[in-house]
């Protein structure tokens, strides 16, 4: 108390190192955080985190990449700004007990430079062993952002060059501390900003129950609609681009006859589309791939590419397609193929594409379908 009264405490993550090193005691007065981050937001379990960009990150002109990625892994951005020169020097000296060495890497990330804050909605249960290796953690995305990136990055890189130039907070104490001790004048302003983030993103329906696995764009739940069950997809921020492209598709393929729900009502960051009851895993045979083909061709024909066509996309029921679902991917060929053979829902994207692709790319869609159907869906159609 005595220390923090005069401002000599150690910053959170450095004391819960020293902890872990030496002190149980130590540990017992810094315990991870689960607590909301705002006061008003006690009814979400949304997660803040703060990413620390070092200077060979921007240096090597990363800082987009970082940014695609936390966005990517289902963050929504708060704040994206360089550090001046009087943040970089608290993040150095104040930050991890001034600690910015090289750590277990040859090569020195440098001092912070560089703050993104972000808010993860939709955060996921933490593996029991990702919390044992980091028992602050609260928020599993967080860690495989850093991690993801450090990979990514790192094995382009010979060993002897290879670099940590990415930090980020553990858990809500440190985010806090991270953002009072860099932003004291716009901290209230951030707090507010993160409390109307999840404040757009609740679902004024009765929630019958949550359809989406990872969510990372969106979260997808059954509701009770107008005295009748349909599916509202609610937008996170920043991802207007793929509500447009499902809205546009469930109107345009809707008035043409092919097989998608109704869409009933749309907003500012969500859609609601009509339920359709059926089955998403079934052997595919004969009918279901010449069902498939037609869909796919028609789209092709009218120049587009699902570019997310899995399994999951497709509803059958008494072995007929009932609905073809999930068209945010769903974009217009710049430069489109001659064949259909060729198009970018059978072979994937080329390396030139610069559009939105769903993380895994064509590799990860043909995981998929050899799972259900034995092999890639071109293999099955041609």
């Amino acid at each position: 108390k005595i220390l923090r009264e005069n401002n000599w405490a150690p910053p959170v993550d450095f004391a819960r190192k020293l902890g872990e090193n030496h002190s149980p005691w130590l540990l017992k007065k810094y315990p991870r955080s689960d607590a909301a981050f705002w006061e008003n937001n006690q009814h979400t379990d949304a997660c803040v985190s703060v990413f620390l960009v070092r200077e060979w990150a921007q240096k090597h002109n990363l800082i987009d990449l970082i940014r695609k990625t936390i966005e990517r892994q289902g963050f929504e951005i708060v704040l994206d700004a360089a550090l001046t020169e009087n943040q970089q020097e608290i993040a150095a000296t104040r930050l991890r007990g001034g600690n910015w060495s090289r750590g277990p890497y040859p090569v020195c990330g440098g001092r912070p430079v560089w703050c993104f804050v972000a808010l993860d909605q939709t955060p996921p249960e933490i593996p029991g062993k990702l919390q044992k290796q980091l028992p602050f953690l609260n928020n599993p995305n967080t860690f495989w952002v850093k991690q993801s990136l450090r990979d990514a990055i790192n094995t382009q890189l010979p060993p002897a060059q290879q670099v940590n130039f990415l930090h980020a907070c553990d858990d809500h104490a440190e985010a806090r501390e991270y953002l009072q001790l860099l932003f004291p004048e716009k901290y209230d302003d951030i707090c507010q900003k993160i409390c109307q983030m999840i404040a757009q993103f609740q679902t004024p329906e009765t929630v019958i129950r949550q359809l989406s696995r990872y969510s990372r764009r969106a979260i997808v739940e059954l509701i009770e609609w107008r005295g009748e069950t349909a599916v509202r997809k609610t937008f996170k921020s920043g991802r207007s681009r793929f509500l447009a492209r499902e809205v546009e598709l469930l109107q345009y393929l809707g008035a043409e006859g092919q097989p998608v729900p109704q869409l009933l009502e749309n907003g500012e960051n969500y859609l609601i589309s009509s339920f359709v009851d059926g089955e998403t895993q079934i052997s595919y045979r004969k009918k279901q791939i010449t069902a498939i083909n037609s869909f796919l061709k028609f789209l092709f024909e009218n120049g587009y590419a699902h570019l997310d066509f899995k399994p999951d996309s497709l509803i059958w029921k008494n072995d007929g397609l009932v609905a073809v679902i999930d068209f945010e991917y769903c974009q217009k060929y710049d430069v489109q193929p001659t064949e259909f053979r060729d198009s970018y829902d059978l072979r994937g994207a080329p390396p030139a594409f610069t559009g939105d692709i769903p993380v895994g790319g064509q590799s990860f869609i043909d995981h998929c379908w050899r799972k259900s159907a034995g092999k890639p869906l071109r293999k099955r159609m041609f």
